[in-house]
C-alpha cells in the first residue's frame, strides 16, 4: 500500500501551531435541510506537516468578536485595557486576550462562585447558594449559560478587568477528524463540520469552533491555528486488497471518506462498504458526490447505506449495531471499523454551547480473530 509515512517531529504543534488559511467551506446539505455541514479546506502549505487517514486536526478558535464586546459593555470594561493574559505575560489588550486566551460560549463553576461571592446579602444570594452545593444542580446551571447570561441574571454584580480574568476558563483546541488523503491534497486538509447554532436563555449561539470557522474566518487569510492529532490504532489495513467495512451511525463520516480517497489513490482492490446515520432521508443527507469528489466517483468497488434514525432500520449505537454487523460475513482480512456514539434515544445527544470534542467518538478497528 503506497500510505504516505507520518511526518517526523515538526515545530508545529498544540504548543506551538501552524497559522494557516482556510481557502473553502461550502455547504453540503441541500436547501431544506435542517442541518449545516460544511466541507472546509484547510490549506497547510508550506508547513511540513502530513498526515494519514485517520488522523485529526486541531484548531484553536476565537471567540465571536460581539460576543467579547457583548461581555465587555456588561461589565463597563474598556477593551482598550492592558493587562498580563496570566501571570508573568506582557500585558495586552483584554479585548485580544477575550478573543483568543479564554473560552466564552460556556460558563463554569468557578464563575458562578465567583458571582456568588460578589452577591450582597439575600434571597438571590441564598438561592444560589443552593445551586452551589448542588453538584448536580451546578452542573445543569453551567450546561446552558455562558458568562453573560449569569451577569444577566445578577445586574448588581459588576467585576473589574482583573476580577473577571481569573475566573474564565483557557482557551483549548477542538479536534476534528480529517476528511481527506494527503497523498491526493498534498497541501491541504479538508473538514467535514456540522455547524452547531440554538439558543437558549433568550440569546442565539453556536458551537465556538464550527461556528466561527463558518462564520468569522477569513478566506485564505493565515490566521487559523492548527496542529496534527494522529492516531496510533484507527488507520487503513496494510493489505490494499483487504475489504474493509466502515460503520458510523449517527456520527459524521469524515475519516471514511478519507479512508475511501486513499484507496482510490493506491487503485485498492479491496472491496469498500460504508455505513452512515443522520436523523432523516434527503433533504438532510448531503450526496454521494460529496462522499468521493473528482471525475471518477467509483474508481473501485464499494458500496454506502444511509440509515436514517427515523427508520425503523435505523442503525443506533446500543440497539442495532450486533444485530446489522450479523448481515456481513467475516472473511479472513476483512477490517471493520465502528464509530460508535450513543445517540439521543439512548440518553446522549449533542450538548448546547460544546463541539465534538466534548463528546468525543469512539473509535474500534477490528479483523477476524483479532
Amino acid at each position: 500500500m503506497s500510505e504516505p509515512t507520518a511526518a517526523t517531529p515538526l515545530p508545529y504543534n498544540k504548543n506551538n501551531p501552524f497559522l494557516a488559511k482556510i481557502t473553502g467551506k461550502r455547504v453540503l446539505n441541500k436547501e431544506g435541510s435542517e442541518k449545516e455541514t460544511r466541507h472546509i479546506v484547510v490549506n497547510i502549505a508550506n508547513s511540513g506537516l502530513s498526515y494519514v487517514p485517520g488522523y485529526s486536526l486541531g484548531v484553536f478558535p476565537q471567540n465571536p468578536p460581539a460576543l467579547v464586546s457583548e461581555l465587555l459593555t456588561r461589565l463597563n470594561i474598556s477593551p482598550d485595557t492592558t493587562l498580563p493574559p496570566k501571570a508573568g505575560a506582557e500585558p495586552m489588550p483584554i479585548r485580544d486576550i477575550l478573543l483568543n486566551n479564554v473560552t466564552l460560549n460556556r460558563s463554569n463553576k468557578k464563575f458562578v462562585k465567583g458571582i456568588h461571592d460578589k452577591l450582597p446579602e439575600g434571597p438571590k444570594k441564598e438561592a444560589l447558594s443552593l445551586i452551589i452545593n448542588d453538584d448536580e444542580q451546578l452542573n445543569s446551571y453551567t450546561f446552558t449559560r455562558d458568562y453573560v447570561d449569569i451577569l444577566n441574571e445578577y445586574p448588581e454584580v459588576q467585576l473589574s478587568a482583573e476580577e473577571l480574568l481569573p475566573l474564565l476558563s483557557p482557551a483549548n483546541p477542538r479536534l476534528y477528524s480529517i476528511a481527506s488523503s494527503n497523498s491526493k491534497h498534498p497541501d491541504e486538509v479538508h473538514l467535514t463540520v456540522a455547524i452547531v447554532r440554538y439558543t437558549t436563555h433568550g440569546r442565539e449561539k453556536k458551537g465556538l469552533c464550527s461556528g466561527w470557522m463558518a462564520d468569522d474566518t477569513r478566506l485564505n487569510e493565515a490566521h487559523v491555528p492548527v496542529f496534527l492529532a494522529p492516531s496510533k490504532h484507527f488507520k487503513l489495513p496494510d493489505d490494499p486488497a483487504a475489504d474493509v467495512i466502515m460503520v458510523g451511525p449517527g456520527t459524521g463520516i469524515a475519516p471514511f471518506r478519507a479512508f475511501l480517497e486513499q484507496r482510490e489513490v493506491d487503485g485498492a482492490k479491496g472491496r469498500n462498504w460504508l455505513f452512515f446515520g443522520d436523523q432523516k432521508r434527503p433533504p438532510t443527507f448531503s450526496t454521494k458526490r460529496n462522499l468521493m469528489p473528482g471525475k471518477n466517483r467509483t474508481p473501485h468497488p464499494h458500496r454506502h447505506r444511509i440509515l436514517p434514525r427515523s427508520s425503523p432500520q435505523s442503525l443506533c449505537a446500543g440497539s442495532h449495531e450486533g444485530k446489522r454487523s450479523r448481515t456481513l460475513e467475516m472473511a479472513p482480512g476483512r477490517r471493520i471499523f465502528l464509530r460508535l456514539r450513543r445517540c439521543q434515544t439512548h440518553g446522549q445527544g449533542r450538548s448546547p454551547g460544546t463541539d465534538r470534542h466534548r463528546h468525543p467518538a469512539r473509535w474500534h478497528g477490528c479483523s477476524p480473530g483479532g
